[in-house]
């Protein structure tokens, strides 16, 4: 699974550098063609509150750990950035992503939790909970990314 993440948050990456032009933070979480479901505890506690203090907490610095690979530099701050969760799932030629605001990420989690009594969703439910909650535009949004070398 890290491999798959890896390979698709590089993807993205060129996404938000040719695309979206904001400073943020964002979490991606890769969901392959077999699992076809996403299930809300992948995203960790210590996740949604360092998304939330990127949003929302006057500034927030965070220190890149000292592992002996070469790094940019030593910290970084963010001071009320967009903070993003991206949950990427995998079909044969491309990834249909979804880019939820960490704020409509967890009024959906909630909802889906509180209206299916279950923690994850497929695909096609996040749309639909995403419209009934009128968020779809508005902190939600579906982006469709190729995968690299596939053929249209």
């Amino acid at each position: 699974m890290q491999k798959h993440e890896a390979k698709f948050t590089t993807i993205f990456k060129h996404y938000l550098e040719h695309a979206r032009h904001e400073s943020g933070a964002w979490e991606v979480k890769h969901i392959s063609d077999k699992e076809g479901r996403f299930d809300f505890k992948d995203l960790q506690d210590h996740q949604i509150e360092a998304l939330r203090a990127v949003k929302h907490a006057p500034l927030f610095a965070y220190k890149i750990p000292d592992d002996g690979l070469q790094k940019p530099f030593d910290v970084f701050t963010l001071r009320r950035a967009s903070a993003c969760v991206v949950l990427a799932f995998e079909h044969p030629r491309e990834y249909t992503t979804y880019i939820m605001d960490i704020d409509v990420y967890i009024s959906m989690r909630d909802a889906i939790m509180r209206d299916t009594h279950k923690v994850s969703a497929r695909e096609g439910t996040l749309e639909t909970f995403a419209i009934a909650l009128g968020v779809k535009g508005k902190g939600f949004e579906v982006v469709s990314l190729p995968k690299k070398g596939a053929k249209g």
